[in-house]
């Protein structure tokens, strides 16, 4: 990577604060280095924020609705977590992108920093190996690898070397709202681990009932709005991640419905969602570093099915816009990093019977 990128892109930067700009970043890989590990570090914890429900499906093939389906009056009870068996295996597709990019600011001068974008998809047989006792949320489960694809155009990935083949079986243990992977009985590290955090499934691990946090108090006609209890997110979130502080007054999870809708032969109710959360602490900072903002924004729209012995979630798509600003000090000298995020993630899973 060229880190004397002011003079490449021809910005324009008053001369008293050039030299120092310029001295700061391009004679001084290290700190080039820690914030791109920085930004990996930060990826996962703002990216869970996509609250995770059991099972996604999307792409899937779509009919109008059925001639019983819910009408404008008809009002319906929304079941979000259902419980999940261990041993319950499914065809599972997934894709995913990934756009990152950091600038500098050093007083009203801004040195560009690396854009770079990661693309991955991934099919194979997922199965179910562990739950809650309680509750049923997935604790575990393997992917054996059918077809995987890995792209990242940052110099500094490792994702060219990272591509899993054919039969390769990924393990996943699924605790306290984090997954981590296993590949060959080795943790799964660098490029390969983002993939993998933003191509398979979101799973809690706990034993909480989602529906308190997410479900509407009552029966929901199509069009019906509601707002998510977000105090009881914060409590849900930081009882498991202690790492993460939240500012429930600043954020909010709000919900439509949207109405019924045929999915693979299967009859769905149909919510969107729309998920603001800010934070006052995240890990992974650079030692010394001060967080001035951290936020996340993510629309969903997700389909419930109807048969409430099915517990996967039949459909959604996650977009989401992450930021971070925080401030730091390199011999002496103080400056600011903003590091964003955009992804996009489509993930289908079909029961197999």
């Amino acid at each position: 990577m060229n880190v004397n990128v002011l003079a490449v892109l021809g910005f324009d930067v008053p001369a008293r604060r050039q030299p120092a700009l310029i001295l700061l970043v391009a004679s001084s890989p290290a700190l080039i280095h820690r914030i791109l590990m920085t930004l990996r570090r930060l990826l996962p914890a703002l990216a869970l924020l996509a609250i995770p429900l059991s099972g996604f499906c999307v792409d899937a093939k779509r009919a109008a609705p059925p001639a019983d389906a819910t009408t404008a009056a008809e009002k319906r009870k929304l079941i979000y977590q259902r419980p999940e068996t261990k041993g319950a295996k499914y065809e599972y597709s997934g894709k995913a992108t990934l756009n990152r990019s950091y600038d500098f600011h050093i007083g009203e001068a801004v040195q560009p920093g690396s854009r770079a974008t990661m693309e991955s998809t991934i099919t194979g047989l997922l199965e179910i190996t562990g739950v809650t006792p309680k509750i049923g949320d997935i604790t575990g489960y393997t992917l054996t690898v059918k077809k995987m694809t890995l792209s990242d155009d940052d110099d500094a990935s490792d994702a060219e070397d990272a591509c899993l083949e054919a039969g390769t079986v990924i393990t996943v243990k699924v605790e306290n709202f984090k997954s981590t992977f296993f590949v060959n009985g080795g943790e799964v590290q660098g490029a390969l681990n983002d993939a993998l955090r933003l191509t398979l499934p979101d799973y809690t691990g706990v034993e909480e009932d989602l529906n308190e946090v997410l479900a509407p108090k009552g029966p929901v006609a199509k069009g019906d709005k509601w707002s998510s209890d977000v105090a009881k997110f914060q409590t849900l979130l930081e009882k498991y991640r202690t790492e993460l502080k939240m500012d429930a007054a600043r954020s909010s999870i709000e919900n439509r419905y949207k109405g019924p809708e045929v999915i693979d032969g299967t009859d769905t109710d149909v919510v969107a969602q729309s998920l603001t959360t800010v934070f006052s602490k995240v890990p992974g900072l650079p030692e010394g570093a001060t967080l001035l903002t951290a936020e996340n924004k993510i629309e969903l729209t997700y389909a419930l099915a109807r048969d409430l012995k099915v517990s996967a979630v039949r459909e959604t798509r996650a977009v989401g816009d992450e930021k971070i600003h925080y401030s730091s000090k390199h011999d002496g000298q103080e400056f600011e990093v903003h590091l964003k995020n955009h992804s996009d993630r489509h993930q289908t899973l079909k029961p197999v019977k």
